[in-house]
């Protein structure tokens, strides 16, 4: 549900910034810009979550991957209702064998045999979810808040 909620706002902006939708009065459409592709550095991605796009860290939710490209990450979790704390963020970790958390610097708060729940540095997100005995990196089940 939040995938489709944070998909449907992501067409929304980008109908309402590149002008879609829009039709001048002679009934021809508007003239869109041309698209924007994102310049990746030479040599390709280095493991960084801020290069290589999505497509570097397939098993991590795209809402963290946008998490970790944010010019403001601790107004985008507070938005997704992810607890984020001094550059750290709380995901839920799908695992198919042991992992090491420590190497990611990353402090578990809970785990079962499938299933750890951790505290991880952005930074280390997109590194966490290529590591082979990961299936996925997902924000927590978290409810939203009322809003008066």
């Amino acid at each position: 549900m939040r995938l489709l909620l944070l998909a449907a706002l992501i067409l929304m902006s980008v109908f309402a910034f590149t002008g879609c939708g829009r039709v001048p009065q002679g009934g021809a459409p508007a003239p869109t810009a041309s698209p924007v592709t994102p310049t990746i550095p030479p040599g390709g991605a280095t493991g960084d979550t801020d290069k290589g796009g999505p497509s570097a860290c397939p098993r991590l939710d795209p809402v963290l991957y946008a998490l970790t490209t944010a010019n403001d990450p601790a107004a985008v979790a507070a938005a997704s209702n992810i607890p984020y704390d001094q550059g750290r963020v709380l995901v839920f970790v799908t695992v198919t064998a042991s992992v090491d958390f420590d190497q990611y610097d990353a402090t578990l708060t809970a785990q079962t045999d499938q299933l750890a729940q951790a505290l991880v540095p952005l930074s280390e997100l997109c590194r966490l979810a290529n590591d082979p005995n990961v299936a996925a990196v997902r924000p927590p089940d978290m409810a939203a808040p009322t809003r008066p």
